[in-house]
């Protein structure tokens, strides 16, 4: 599903004329199915990062392809959760926890572990 939408942006010129012009941008659902949370906080080139939340789970770090169903959880075995908060064209940053409440930064570069 998309949705669109049409903005219409004025610009104030230095004579005090306003000139108007449209843009047009679309906003494609990341938010997979099963998942009550979530959040991108990072994109470069045609990925996209950030986090996800599921019944019974805690926040799960998430890179995607465009798409909701493209969803990768980058979280690794061992730690209780992660989440995303930047990325380049190979690499992502963020945080994980091996325990509840404890952070540690991370690095990925692609895959979970």
């Amino acid at each position: 599903m998309r949705f669109e939408t049409a903005i219409t942006m004025g610009l104030v010129l230095a004579a005090g004329s306003a000139a108007y012009g449209q843009y047009r941008w679309t906003a494609v659902p990341l938010h997979p199915s099963g998942a009550y949370q979530s959040e991108a906080r990072a994109g470069y080139g045609s990925r996209q990062a950030g986090v996800l939340n599921f019944p019974g789970k805690t926040e799960r770090a998430a890179v995607w392809e465009g798409s909701a169903e493209s969803w990768l959880d980058l979280t690794p075995s061992w730690a209780v959760l992660g989440l995303i908060n930047g990325m380049d064209g190979s690499s992502q940053v963020g945080q994980v926890s091996p325990t509840s409440g404890t952070f540690h930064a991370a690095l990925w570069h692609g895959t979970p572990e």
